[in-house]
């Protein structure tokens, strides 16, 4: 059976749901962390239609997603001064 595939736009659809009263919301693995971002829902990560089913008929219970942590890139700052960024701002200008 085929596998769930990234979609765009979780957020809306995530929180459209938590406002209509839902609580639990299932999503592709690749989209989990982005619906964990929504307060009030308990997000499940699945890898096809048929893991989905299986969950929803009590065959397999899946255990809620939980955040993955991320590795956040850092960029050294460059020694830019105050005088030097008035320079670039007077050279973009002149």
């Amino acid at each position: 059976m085929g596998t769930a595939d990234r979609s765009v736009a979780f957020s809306p659809m995530a929180i459209t749901a938590r406002e209509h009263g839902l609580t639990e919301f299932y999503v592709a693995p690749s989209n989990a962390d982005e619906a964990l971002l929504i307060d009030g829902l308990k997000v499940f990560a699945v890898e096809n239609l048929a893991q989905l089913v299986r969950h929803l008929t009590g065959v397999e219970m899946l255990s809620p997603a939980m955040p993955h942590p991320t590795e956040q890139k850092k960029t050294p700052l460059s020694p830019m001064t105050l005088r030097t960024y008035r320079g670039s701002i007077s050279e973009a200008c002149a």
